[in-house]
């Protein structure tokens, strides 16, 4: 590697690489303990930190576990203070106070000390998995709550969930949130990603859930755009459920490909999706003040030319947004 002009600078990004004898450079790992969930880099000193500074805890550690495949979660370990007793669930509501709601690890586990090696170094593969199993509660006491406690039990991968269970103490997180969304909906109970954070357990959203004011799944698609080969079925890069699969047969008859979503996509849709009519997060508007004579027509052009179909207004001309549409499903 080399600084082609001079006085030019190089950035220090912790990335681990290997230079190839093709002169390419292959990525082997972080030389820090950043970490990548969800789309968000992670630095795990930086939660351990805060963990740590809550006034009942001596030293605390965080991983990344991915008990099951494909499932990557925040796991948060904790010594606490001689004399004290603190519950993992009250050590998460505190760290949900001081970072991030993306850096708030799915589970808090309390042990007396934290495994070492012999040589004193932190054993991260001799900690313990947390248990997500929830403790005897309320039973569900009406039908929405008896839905809810269903649609846990579903999205958590759980046999059961009492009524009044904290989602986010069995180990959910933003994209669990979402996809309970997308069920509920289905069920005929409406809410928000928002309100999945704010009220939590099946109880409260039972009190505040809403019924759709249409049905979840329209009988025909509003979107008559043709963009793929109806002579050839889609190929199936994700399994869904028989019902996931007629839901989207029904509201989108001509649907090409079913993608899965990557790690940064997660984190759009769950911003997209959070909060009902708040203002879309990642969409940057600009406004240019023009001064003198301006030809809306051949500024029109030019801005077409030079963006690629860009949604632009001028002068009240409004320029279409993009070549290519998407649609979310809230699918299980």
């Amino acid at each position: 590697m080399s600084v082609r002009r001079a006085w030019g600078r190089m950035y220090r990004t912790g990335d681990l690489v290997r230079w190839r004898v093709d002169g390419r450079l292959e990525f082997v790992g972080r030389v820090d303990d950043q970490v990548k969930v969800r789309g968000f880099r992670i630095e795990l000193g930086e939660v351990e930190a805060a963990l740590a500074s809550h006034p009942q805890v001596v030293r605390a550690a965080v991983m990344v576990r991915e008990d099951r495949p494909g499932d990557r979660r925040l796991t948060g370990y904790a010594v606490p203070v001689a004399g004290s007793r603190p519950v993992g669930a009250e050590l998460r509501e505190f760290l949900a106070g001081v970072v991030p709601e993306h850096m708030v690890p799915s589970a808090v586990v309390v042990l007396e000390q934290l495994p070492l090696t012999a040589n004193g170094k932190l054993d991260r593969k001799a900690l313990p998995a947390p248990d997500y199993t929830p403790a005897p509660g309320r039973a569900p006491a009406t039908p929405a709550e008896e839905a809810l406690c269903g649609l846990f039990a579903q999205v958590l991968g759980l046999p059961d969930v009492p009524a009044d269970a904290d989602f986010f103490a069995l180990g959910g997180d933003s994209i669990m949130s979402i996809q309970l969304v997308g069920r509920a909906r289905r069920a005929g109970l409406v809410f928000t990603p928002r309100e999945v954070f704010q009220h939590k357990t099946p109880a409260a959203l039972a009190a505040t859930a809403r019924v759709p004011e249409a049905p979840a799944v329209p009988a025909q698609s509003t979107d008559t755009t043709d963009t793929t080969d109806t002579t050839s079925p889609p190929r199936p890069l994700i399994s869904l459920s028989r019902s996931d699969q007629q839901a989207i047969e029904a509201q989108f008859p001509q649907h090409g490909e079913v993608l899965p979503l990557a790690a940064g996509q997660e984190g759009l849709l769950f911003h997209a999706v959070y909060d009902d009519g708040a203002p879309d997060v990642y969409m940057v508007q600009l406004v240019f003040d023009l001064e003198g004579s301006v030809d809306a027509l051949r500024l029109r052009g030019a801005a077409e030319g030079c963006c690629g179909g860009i949604r632009m207004w001028v002068r009240g001309l409004c320029m279409r947004v993009c070549r290519c549409r998407f649609r979310w499903c809230l699918v299980g």
